[in-house]
């Protein structure tokens, strides 16, 4: 097919029905106007671009599978049907017009593309009054964001990047300091897209040669043009020194000496047989891009290495430490902070039964793996050792020439220490891996990586000196603590760890929605504790995540995030009296109590939902509801601990009834004692016996969605064991060893 120079709504279908009843399906499903949908799949008939990109975004981009469905929160996460992108997959101007999009979306946001792109369809519209707004553009650019994430593009850019890094020519320093991140949008990607109009198109034999001047924008700009010719460029230095030479009609040209103070001088040159070479576009251009790409992992992997470290010293000092480092922090990492009141033997008691919110050590190396190609082997460090003081990084530490005052006692230079800059990029690897481990399938995750200066740019050094005393650690704040052998008194709190590993995919969320987090869907990845869908509190990993490609839709509406609602009470119009059941065998006592999630759309905060956990007894009209998320907030205090195996079988009766501990259930117990506090429905006060003599046994033996229930219901301030496999014996005789007052079955 022929390119185009302009496009026109007159050259839709002759079959308006067909049409207007796509369009309309696809506009109602995205809440997009029909005309941005129309203009858009018209202007795509201009746009050159290879059969191989074509193919890759009918393959990755267009199909919508059938969405997953998420029983416990009565939702799905996929996509409509019949949306703007199936739409537009159905005709080849919608192809190549989304084929474009997904490299400008992917890479400036779907706000700036939106610019850019109504400049391009207004210099190619043969008629100016039927042209969308920006408004209606950005809308639409928004709504096929989450699939255009899929294409790869920002791969290829990354590729880009890590093959430049690897130059000579003072490239490698420009990439580490973010100073080839920019992207020609405005004039400059108009120049650049029509240049590859004018050479496709059928009649422009003289079009011999295109030549772009470009060094910040180098590797946006060599992805783009292998993306839409199928090839990449000959790339030269400015003296004609050749990078790659390729037999083709586009050459890239880098300036070798640059004043990097100055913005970029971004030139688009095409080279006619009859005219002479004649300039599209001689423009200049910022290192402004802050929009983050979703990579892959593996490009994840690579992109730090390249931007963090150099190939010699630094690289093996970070792969002997990463082994040492992942197992220290797994291992001394807890969700409470460091209590120095409690004895030797008693810390080494109750740590083998507290939960770890790290998954088993094969899902880290798995990361490991997916992220650096390597076999990660965990080691232990000695007690009386530090990080430091492994080989490779002594060794690396004494090449570094360091004039500040810590390094060099009496030096009047406030200058940044090298080594500090060096051990807090280790320090946030090591959150990073960990963070990333907790997901399941992460093989297929997309990961964020900032075109801004990142974590990987900044010093971390004294992070924890000025770090307020009431301000939360963050997840690299602890694992700085722990790797320096510093502990802290403040609580650590998982909310650092998922509020890491949930940025690490993109999805940025307030302080209030963390502590409250229940499920969030941002650059078409959803995401959830693995938890709130198995019911199983696992005694390794319980804060791993489950994850699905694309949106949460509930009841035909799509929601960024939810959160949990407060617990709540609602009075019973019947108890159940447990005083005459005696405590000898675990048992369930209430067969018939079912648990179910509550739903809605918060009428305050548009996109978001509202969630919250509820048991129902059909015979004795139970109703009250917890707050999902109060699971993490007692795990971040040490509060639970979770029983092995033991040697006398699960099933063991006691030899005699246990006085003092009562069954008690997941909602409201009722036993004999003079008082039960509504609020603390696990933890009874009785004036005439000490509160700490009786053990709440809560009888939901072998029921994992009411055990999930009732740790859900626990109140912060007290402590519980949670039952595996133990005999009822054994559990009580941990209950009392780490005054706990509430045993689940």
């Amino acid at each position: 097919m022929a390119l185009a120079m302009q496009w026109s709504l007159d050259q839709t279908s002759s079959s308006a029905i067909s049409v207007a009843t796509g369009i309309l399906r696809a506009a109602t499903a995205d809440n997009v106007q029909p005309l941005a949908i129309l203009a858009c799949e018209q202007f795509g008939n201009t746009i050159a671009m290879c059969q191989e990109t074509i193919l890759k975004i009918e393959r990755l981009v267009v199909p919508t599978p059938e969405p997953a469905v998420l029983a416990f929160l009565k939702s799905t996460v996929g996509y409509f049907p019949n949306d703007t992108v199936s739409h537009l997959g159905k005709s080849l101007a919608g192809v190549r017009f989304l084929s474009l999009a997904a490299a400008m979306v992917s890479t400036l946001g779907a706000s700036e593309a939106a610019m850019t792109m109504q400049t391009m369809l207004e210099s190619t519209a043969s008629d100016a009054t039927l042209l969308p707004s920006i408004r209606n553009i950005r809308e639409l650019l928004s709504s096929i964001e989450s699939k255009c994430c899929k294409s790869g593009f920002a791969d290829q850019v990354a590729g880009w990047q890590l093959f430049f890094g690897q130059l000579d020519g003072g490239l490698r320093d420009d990439i580490q300091n973010r100073r080839m991140q920019a992207i020609p949008h405005g004039p400059g990607m108009e120049a650049l897209l029509d240049s590859l109009r004018q050479l496709h198109r059928v009649g422009n034999d003289d079009i011999t040669k295109v030549t772009v001047r470009a060094t910040r924008s180098a590797p946006w700009t060599v992805a783009f043009i292998k993306w839409c010719l199928g090839s990449p460029p000959s790339i030269f230095w400015d003296d004609g020194t050749p990078m790659l030479e390729k037999d083709g009609t586009f050459s890239v040209i880098i300036q070798r000496d640059r004043d990097h103070k100055k913005a970029e001088e971004f030139q688009v040159t095409i080279h006619s047989s009859i005219r002479g070479p004649s300039d599209l576009v001689s423009t200049t251009i910022d290192n402004t891009n802050r929009h983050p790409y979703m990579v892959s992992i593996r490009s994840f992997g690579e992109l730090i290495m390249c931007h963090a470290f150099d190939d010699g010293l630094a690289t093996r000092a970070v792969q002997e430490a990463m082994p040492y480092a992942l197992r220290r922090v797994v291992e001394n990492f807890t969700g409470g902070g460091y209590s120095p009141t409690r004895t030797q033997s008693m810390d080494e008691f109750t740590r083998g039964l507290m939960p770890s919110p790290f998954p088993p050590d094969y899902a880290i190396s798995q990361v490991y793996r997916l992220l650096f190609a390597k076999k990660l082997e965990f080691k232990t460090l000695d007690d009386d050792l530090k990080i430091t003081d492994l080989p490779l990084i002594s060794a690396y530490f004494q090449e570094l020439s360091c004039s500040c005052t810590d390094c060099k006692p009496g030096s009047l230079r406030n200058a940044m220490c090298p080594r500090e800059v060096f051990l807090g990029k280790l320090f946030t690897l090591v959150a990073d891996v960990l963070a990333l481990s907790l997901f399941h399938y992460p093989e297929s995750l997309k990961i964020e990586w900032m075109a801004a200066p990142s974590r990987y740019s900044l010093i971390h050094g004294e992070a924890l000196s000025l770090m307020p005393p009431v301000r939360r650690m963050t997840f690299f704040e602890a694992v700085q603590s722990i790797l320096r052998d510093k502990p802290r008194s403040e609580t650590r709190g998982n909310d650092c760890v998922l509020d890491w590993a949930l940025s690490r995919v993109g999805h940025r969320l307030d302080s209030e929605a963390i502590e409250s987090f229940v499920i969030s869907s941002f650059n078409g990845q959803t995401v959830w504790p693995t938890v709130y869908d198995s019911h199983v509190y696992a005694k390794r990993g319980y804060l791993q995540l489950s994850w699905l490609p694309g949106l949460l839709i509930h009841k035909k509406d799509v929601y960024d995030i939810g959160t949990s609602v407060g617990s709540s009470l609602k009075a019973s119009t019947e108890t159940v009296d447990l005083s005459h059941e005696p405590v000898v065998i675990p048992r369930n006592l209430f067969p018939g109590m079912k648990l179910q999630w509550s739903v809605s759309a918060d009428s305050r905060i548009a996109g978001r939902l509202q969630i919250g956990l509820m048991v129902r007894d059909a015979d004795k009209t139970y109703s009250t509801s917890h707050s999902p998320s109060t699971i993490f907030r007692i795990s971040c205090k040490d509060h639970i601990y979770i029983t092995g195996d033991c040697c006398h079988g699960p099933n063991a009766k006691l030899n005699e009834v246990d006085k003092l501990s009562k069954f008690t259930g997941p909602v409201v117990p009722a036993v004999s004692v003079p008082f039960i506090n509504p609020k603390n429905p696990f933890f009874m006060s009785a004036p005439s016996q000490p509160q700490d003599q009786t053990i709440s046994v809560v009888a939901v033996d072998g029921c994992d969605e009411l055990r999930f229930f009732a740790l859900s219901g626990v109140p912060e301030e007290g402590h519980v064991v949670l039952r595996r496999a133990a005999c009822l014996a054994c559990c009580l005789d941990i209950c009392r060893k780490v005054d706990a007052k509430a045993l689940i079955l």
